[in-house]
């Protein structure tokens, strides 16, 4: 398992498993409040400001998605990326900043 791990680690620093970048991504999103409240309290209300760490798998002016969670196997000495998970579209005009998480300083 040390092994497969090592591996891993070597593959998502060469980027060559999923050619994705990984990033910390905040983002605005809508706050609700379903309880009854003094009219003049709600124009204090503010919207959510959201945290999402993963790779940007797919990116467009509409929609922009993260994924956080990547499964592996591990067949005949190759690893293979077979499952994603913790999926989030995100509305791209939502999104406030992006930063670079770089796996190559990260993992070193």
């Amino acid at each position: 398992m040390k092994k497969f791990l090592k591996s891993l680690i070597i593959l998502l620093k060469s980027k060559s498993l999923t050619n994705k970048e990984l990033y910390a991504i905040f983002w605005e999103d809508t706050s609700a409040n379903t309880s009854w409240s003094n009219p003049d309290d709600v124009t204090d209300y503010l919207p959510a400001l959201c945290l999402s760490v993963g790779y940007i798998w797919y990116s467009d002016p509409t929609k922009t998605i993260v994924v956080s969670d990547l499964g592996f196997d591990q067949s005949d000495d190759k690893i293979v990326l077979n499952e994603i998970g913790s999926v989030t579209t995100i509305p791209t005009k939502n999104i406030m900043k992006k930063i670079d998480l770089n796996f190559t300083k990260i993992l070193n």
